[in-house]
Formats: C-alpha cells, sequence, structure tokens
C-alpha cells in the first residue's frame, strides 16, 4: 500500500452547468469491450452532452471494433475473456522494456484458457494490436478536439494510456480526460499524477462532469487544469436521455461490412445495487446511491432502440434488476408479441419473478451465487442461504433460462467447515447448471479491503499480475482496482482444492449429456396418485424412483422452499417422527435439500402440463 498519496484538487460538479459555445468532443472506448455491443458509457455521455447543447459536435470512436476486426471476432472474444492477456498486448506500446514479462503473463493465460493450439502468439497479436491502434490514430485528425473523454473500464486501462499518448504526441493542446470503473477511488486520484497524457479524472457520473469541463474549456477556464473531479450528485434516471448508439452502428456497418453482426444492445434500468452489502464487491465505487426507471420508461427505450437499429437482443447493464418495476416491465414486454431477449444480473431472492421475467424475454440471467455454504455467504454478507442458491438454479433450468454463476473460492479465513458444507451442496447442485469457481481477489476500497484485519489479510497492494504489464516504479506509487493480498494464500488453495475438482467433474457431467432426449438430468412425471422420479448420476446407472400417496403430497409441495411447520399443516395426519425419516431417505438420496427447518425438492417437473406451464 502507498503511504504518500498527492492532494489534487477535487472540482465539484453543478447540476445545473451548461454547454455553450462551440468546442468539437471526442468520446473513445478502447479494447477490450464486447465487440458486438455498443458501449453504453459513450452513448450516455454523448446523448448527455447533446441535450446541454444540441449543436455541440460530438464524435464517438469504438477502436475496439478494428481491433476485432483485425485479431478476428473468435481470437478477440478469448481477450476479452482473459482480460490480462488482452491488456499485455498493449504493454510494450507504452513501456517497452515490459515486452518479455507481458509475453509470460500472455503464456500463461493461454495456459488457463487451453489456448495453446491454434491461437497466435503473443508477438503477433501484439504486432496487430499496435498495427491497428496506429492506423486509427493516424486516420483522425486529432488536434480539431477540445476535449477527449475515454470511458475506461476493466482491463481497458493500458490500451487507453497506450491510446492517450499516442493521442497526446499528435495533438499536444489536446485535454484528455480519463472516467470510468477503473478510474474509481484511490486509483483515480493516482492515475494523472503517474501518466502526463491525462489532464482530468472524473471519478462517479460522468455525465455532469463533461458537461462542467466543456464549459470551463470554452470559457477559457483553466482552473480546472490537472483536476480529479468527484461527482457525487446521483443523476435522476427516469429525466436523463437515452444513450446515442448512431456513431457505432455507422462504425460497425463499415468495419464489419463484409460480416454482418446483429449487435446486442445495452440498455440500463437502474444505477448502483439495492442490496450493497456484499463484502467483496466494489462494483459501486462510481454510483450514490440506488436509483431506477420506471417500466414504462424502460419499455419506451427498448421499442425504440429496436426500431431504430433493427434488433430484438438487449443486455441489461445493471448490478441488479429492480424488483417491482423489473416485474411489471417484463409483463409489459410479454404483451408486446415482439421476440425480445435479455440478459440480466439478478439476486436470488429474486427466484419466484424468473417465470414472469422468461416469459417476457430473459434467456440468460447472471444470479449472484459466489458460495454455495450458509456461513460463508453469511461472511461474505449475501443476505442469502444456500438452500436459496439452489432453488434460483433449479428454477432457471426450469424456465428455460440459461443461469451464469460464480463460486468463489478462497475467500479469505474459510473454514474447513465452509469448504466442506460446499461440497455437500455441490452433491445436490449436479442437475442444474454447472457454476464457473473464480479464486478470490481483493477489489479495491470492498468492504474487504477496507477492514482487512476482520479478514486475515496481512498486506495488500497491486494485484501481482500488474507486475508484468507497468514498471515497478509505476506500481509503486499507482493504485489499483484489482488488488493482491497476504494471509494465508497458500492454506486456502489447498483447503479449496476439492472444490475446484468437484466443480469440474460437474462441468464434465453436464457436458457428457450433451443433447440427450431428456431435459433435466433430476426430473418428475406425475401420475396422479404417485410420482415417477428419474435421476441420472454423476456416476453410474439411471435411478427411477416412485413415490405415493402422502409421500407424493409431500414432494410436490417442496417445489419450492418450505419449512417443516408448514409442511406439517400441508399433509395432516404425518406425525414429526415419520416426517423426519422421509426426508432423511430423500436427502440420502439427493432428491430433495434440506438446511436446517426449510427443505426443497430438486427434481423439476418433465410432464406436457409442467412443460406448457413453463413456456414464456
Amino acid at each position: 500500500m502507498n503511504s504518500w498519496r498527492p492532494k489534487i484538487k477535487a472540482m465539484a460538479i453543478d447540476k445545473a452547468a451548461s454547454v455553450s459555445g462551440g468546442c468539437s468532443i471526442a468520446l473513445v472506448s478502447m479494447p477490450w469491450s464486447i465487440f458486438n455491443r455498443p458501449s453504453i458509457q459513450l452513448g450516455v455521455l454523448k446523448s448527455s452532452l447533446l441535450r446541454s447543447n444540441p449543436s455541440l459536435p460530438v464524435d464517438c470512436y469504438h477502436h475496439y471494433l478494428q481491433t476485432a476486426q483485425r485479431l478476428g471476432p473468435e481470437t478477440y472474444h478469448w481477450l476479452t475473456l482473459s482480460g490480462w492477456a488482452g491488456e499485455a498486448l498493449y504493454a510494450p506500446i507504452l513501456f517497452p522494456d515490459m515486452a518479455l514479462p507481458a509475453a509470460a503473463l500472455f503464456d500463461r493465460e493461454l495456459k488457463r484458457f487451453n489456448r495453446e493450439k491454434g491461437t497466435p502468439g503473443f508477438a503477433v497479436l501484439a504486432s496487430l494490436v499496435e498495427e491497428a491502434l496506429k492506423g486509427w490514430i493516424d486516420a483522425i485528425s486529432w488536434d480539431r478536439y477540445g476535449l477527449i473523454g475515454f470511458s475506461v473500464c476493466f482491463n481497458q486501462l493500458l490500451p487507453s494510456l497506450a491510446a492517450a499518448r499516442l493521442i497526446k504526441e499528435r495533438a499536444p493542446s489536446v485535454k484528455v480526460v480519463f472516467g470510468g470503473s477503473a478510474c474509481g477511488g484511490q486509483a483515480g486520484l493516482d492515475l494523472p499524477v503517474n501518466f502526463s497524457q491525462i489532464d482530468h479524472v472524473v471519478r462517479g457520473e460522468g455525465e455532469l462532469a463533461l458537461v462542467e469541463l466543456v464549459r470551463n474549456l470554452q470559457g477559457g477556464d483553466g482552473e480546472s487544469a490537472g483536476t480529479v473531479i468527484d461527482c457525487p450528485a446521483n443523476i435522476d434516471l427516469e429525466d436523463s436521455p437515452p444513450p446515442d448508439y448512431g456513431d457505432y452502428f455507422r462504425e460497425i456497418s463499415l468495419v464489419f461490412r463484409n460480416t454482418p453482426v446483429i449487435p446486442v444492445v445495452p440498455v440500463e434500468f437502474s444505477r448502483g445495487c439495492w442490496w450493497g452489502k456484499c463484502s467483496f464487491c466494489n462494483l459501486n465505487l462510481q454510483w450514490c446511491g440506488y436509483r431506477y426507471k420506471s417500466a414504462d420508461r424502460m419499455c419506451r427505450e427498448v421499442g425504440a432502440f429496436a426500431a431504430e437499429f433493427g434488433t430484438l437482443d438487449f443486455s441489461f447493464t445493471d448490478n441488479v434488476l429492480p424488483v417491482a418495476e423489473a416485474r411489471k416491465f417484463f409483463r409489459q414486454i410479454a404483451r408486446s408479441g415482439k421476440d425480445f431477449e435479455f440478459f440480466a444480473e439478478i439476486r436470488a431472492t429474486q427466484t419466484a419473478d424468473l417465470a414472469g421475467y422468461r416469459r417476457g424475454g430473459l434467456v440468460v440471467v447472471q444470479a449472484g451465487i459466489e458460495a454455495l455454504s450458509t456461513g460463508l455467504l453469511a461472511r461474505m454478507k449475501k443476505g442469502v442461504t444456500a438452500i436459496e442458491n439452489l432453488a434460483v438454479m433449479k428454477e432457471a433450468l426450469k424456465q428455460g433460462v440459461a443461469l451464469e454463476g460464480n463460486l468463489i473460492t478462497e475467500f479469505p479465513t474459510s473454514t474447513e467447515q465452509e469448504v466442506a458444507e460446499t461440497l455437500h451442496c455441490l452433491d445436490f447442485a449436479l442437475p442444474f447448471k454447472p457454476l464457473t469457481t473464480a479464486s478470490f481477489f481483493l477489489g479495491l476500497e470492498s468492504p474487504v479491503d477496507r477492514s482487512p484485519g476482520d479478514f486475515g489479510i496481512t498486506a495488500a497492494g497491486p494485484h501481482r499480475n500488474y507486475s508484468h504489464l507497468y514498471p515497478a516504479e509505476i506500481l509503486r506509487q499507482q493504485e489499483m482496482v484489482v488488488k493482491d493480498f497476504r494471509g494465508s494464500r497458500t492454506y486456502q488453495r489447498r483447503l479449496w482444492r476439492p472444490v475446484v475438482k468437484r466443480v469440474k467433474e460437474w462441468q464434465d457431467f453436464q457436458r457428457r449429456r450433451g443433447s440427450v432426449a431428456h431435459r433435466f438430468p433430476l426430473s418428475f412425471r406425475d401420475g396422479g396418485e404417485f410420482v415417477i422420479i428419474r435421476q441420472e448420476q454423476l456416476r453410474g446407472p439411471v435411478l427411477n424412483h416412485r413415490l405415493k400417496g402422502m409421500s407424493r403430497r409431500i414432494y410436490l409441495f417442496c417445489e419450492e422452499i418450505r419449512d417443516l411447520s408448514s409442511l406439517i399443516d400441508h399433509v395432516p395426519g404425518i406425525g414429526r417422527e415419520s416426517l423426519e425419516r422421509f426426508l432423511a431417505e430423500m436427502v440420502d438420496k439427493r432428491l430433495m435439500f434440506r438446511e436446517g427447518e426449510k427443505v426443497l425438492s430438486l427434481a423439476i417437473g418433465n410432464s406436457r402440463k409442467c412443460r406448457e406451464e413453463s413456456l414464456p
């Protein structure tokens, strides 16, 4: 950690700021943005500037399109997933002496993603990236702009720094401003000190900051030079203009003219997180509070984009959907009769809403699973339990929603008991879409980072991979949004190894199933007086179970999470002892999951009636 920090003048943003006069603005998004999506950051910033002054010349540049075209979409996509490998390609442009360590990091990422065969080597890709960057910069007259803004999110910092330096060499008088999630907290304060190509850094919401910067620039006000701009004001999303994606669609039609691409359009329902308590999270450094648009406003926005750009695919950028308004939104979309498809992030507590979301076009969901140990979830302050996480995984599969979720391993101070709880829960998660293991990383100014001692962390600094990308003298002064730490790392890695192995077996099991005739690995058919449960195993033959009478009633009643008291009320005449014996048998067979007084049946109805009810 740095013991010395510069004092940089912070400039408050007046919500009433307006733009006047004529000063051309350029907004830039660098790799490694997803190439088949416009940058919502640039779109929002441009529409906000134009609202302040409709005659203001604002050009958006999505350089990641040229890079994707030069590298090929498939290679570009892999580099987007890796992040570290993509940034490594830009390190030699900015720091020639870092070429060898950057290549070593790249090769390590190749191995981690099993990309050794068929992927061009570091030297080839680094050369292509540099050619694409310099060719793009040389083709634009940057000195015609008064201000150039870079949207800098994760894994865009090195590409943005490289581009900004090359632009400054060609147009020294142009002002360069950085903003975005990579500029939050202390990292944003350090950037203009360590990198002379940056004139301003915005920490927080950029709309009002850019308006103010342009006003100062046009008014000849030099007081803002070299400032870090904090933006505490909450943007009223309901009143904000929709993103302007015109530049992106013009660019992609030129860059991929011979390979038609139908982009996925990002839309913003809310900012921040209405939960906002997860101990590992630092995703809300740039937001103040939680705000959201109305369902009516969101429907109008989606409809307008579909009509303007001829697309039906949308991705919500929210950290979590607003519960009540999302219900209204998907109901309205379902009634529209149009085949929209959406991606969104939700919490496991929104399980009951998934059926309605699916009818409205939600086809892929990122659920904040993170752990399958209730004890660990409590220390992560997730506000959910293991049985709730299993319930959302089951419901997603039932509704035909592809669930994406991470299982965080090596969380600091994890205990043997928590790992054992995780392994136990994984036995019951086998029928559902596998999670992806993700080693814990320390996020800048996350609750864990702010209270390291509570999590056994004895020291922290920039993530070790940054040492392959930046000279040591810079890392001594520059805070980074991804950090490394000391504190039982070797022990945690050994402790979690069985979980990583078990998840891989889970993934292999689902991969082997392929397109089998049976839709679900664990399913039931209801015969009225009995149910037949079909169960695929990790190893061994398919099992079939028949439950009759009272056993059937109990099993079907627990299709959603139930507590034992409600079970006894639902099945009068059954004693506690008999119920306990039945539940123990079901849990032993992995047909039900029990956590304390709560139980959940895991099989999904595979009857014609169940299939019809789950259709959108």
